[in-house]
């Protein structure tokens, strides 16, 4: 019989049970999950930050949220054809008893890293030297000058009525 399906006598529950609670717990530090096919698509821990890009008045706007992190957990990187944003958040496991209370504190984060392509020949000439970066509250804003594009210059034109 397949041991996935049925109850094993060994450990009281059937493989699959056993599977599908580790995967509620996130606890995928079982054999089966770190030795076998799974183990690359299977959810983590890992932390990827959400983020939103807007081209708008000459500019790329590029904004991330980085919850818990200040400034030095992260670097924010201008290549020929990418901007890149960086970093690493904390691990923290705890586990003890307090007042004859158990308490386990498990927030893992790990590192990141986040890339925007961008056109090199949208850039403007010394755009490395332009960009503009401000992290407050948790959330990083990146300008990067950008040339004007053929929309944007449209916007310039004024409409005919034709009657």
């Amino acid at each position: 019989m397949n041991e996935l399906f049925f109850p094993s006598r060994k450990r009281g529950k059937s493989l699959l049970a056993q599977i599908l609670n580790d995967i509620r717990k996130n606890d995928l530090s079982t054999p089966f999950f770190t030795n076998s096919l799974f183990a690359d698509v299977l959810p983590t821990n890992d932390f990827v930050p959400n983020i939103e890009v807007v081209r708008k008045d000459k500019n790329l706007t590029v904004r991330a949220e980085l919850p818990g992190l200040e400034k030095e957990d992260f670097e924010v990187k201008l290549h020929e054809d990418c901007l890149v944003i960086s970093g690493e958040k904390k691990v923290l496991k705890e586990e003890g008893e307090e007042n004859g209370s158990f308490y386990s504190r498990e927030i893992s984060y790990g590192s990141f890293e986040r890339s925007i392509p961008i056109d090199p020949e949208e850039l403007v000439e010394n755009a490395a030297d332009q960009v503009n970066a401000v992290f407050n509250n948790g959330i990083l804003e990146v300008k990067v000058p950008i040339k004007t594009t053929a929309i944007e210059e449209d916007k310039k034109v004024k409409k005919i009525e034709i009657k």
